[in-house]
């Protein structure tokens, strides 16, 4: 029962205090503030290794759905971890990541123009899986949870994409795969939803929690850049960031 009402208080104190968000990217910070979450936008130094991780970009091969949401969880981690000396004991910091998978092909964020259009290219005509990771340091534990949104890109030619890149070079360099899901016209390379998804939230011990598994309609843009981004409501709510 002490324990209980320790973890409601601090659900409570998340709810009313600001949170660390470790980002570069002011979209996201926007996102989850127009959520209600009061973020504090943090910059932080990416480790090496993760780094390396994401210079892999289109070159990566892994098969499993489930190990994959763990590694791009692991990231979203390293970015809370290396920010924490930076903040005092007991506050709240949260950081996401995104990979977008198809097939076995796993895609980050392209290093260079010329990588993105190849990235988009891999996926024409194919079915994607979004993942969305978040890490969630509350002052005393970690908690994590990873949102999977399934999309089928179009049938698309080179010189349309290379368009694409060229005249959105921010968007698409900042983003899985090379197609941004908060740039101008989103959606344009995607065919119509609905989107299914699924969100889950895990402890440290790897104890797995289904939150939510249905789709997303194709016309709620909001609720498909959330769960893309790692930061959908339900998540949220079950980490109980927000109300």
């Amino acid at each position: 029962m002490i324990e209980a009402g320790l973890t409601r208080g601090r659900e409570e104190d998340r709810q009313n205090s600001v949170v660390y968000l470790v980002t570069e990217s002011p979209e996201k910070a926007s996102i989850l503030q127009g959520l209600g979450l009061p973020v504090v936008p943090i910059s932080g130094s990416v480790p090496a290794w993760e780094r390396q991780w994401q210079e892999i970009g289109i070159g990566r091969i892994l098969g499993n759905n489930g190990h994959l949401g763990a590694l791009i969880q692991s990231t979203a981690l390293m970015k809370v971890e290396a920010v924490r000396p930076q903040i005092l004991p007991g506050e709240p910091i949260l950081a996401t990541d995104a990979a977008k998978v198809v097939g076995e092909l796993l895609m980050q964020k392209p290093e260079s123009p010329e990588i993105a259009v190849e990235m988009i290219l891999a996926q024409s005509g194919k079915k994607t899986t979004q993942i969305g990771a978040l890490a969630l340091w509350d002052g005393a534990t970690y908690k994590f949870g990873v949102t999977r949104t399934v999309m089928t890109v179009k049938e698309l030619a080179r010189h349309e994409v290379k368009e694409y890149v060229v005249g959105h070079p921010d968007f698409s360099l900042r983003s899985a795969g090379g197609l941004s899901i908060t740039g101008p016209d989103p959606l344009h390379f995607y065919e119509a939803g609905p989107y299914p998804a699924l969100i889950e939230t895990y402890d440290m011990g790897g104890n797995r929690e289904k939150v939510w598994d249905g789709q997303i309609d194709g016309g709620d843009l909001g609720s498909l850049q959330q769960a893309i981004i790692g930061c959908h409501p339900y998540l949220l709510r079950a980490m109980g960031l927000i109300k």
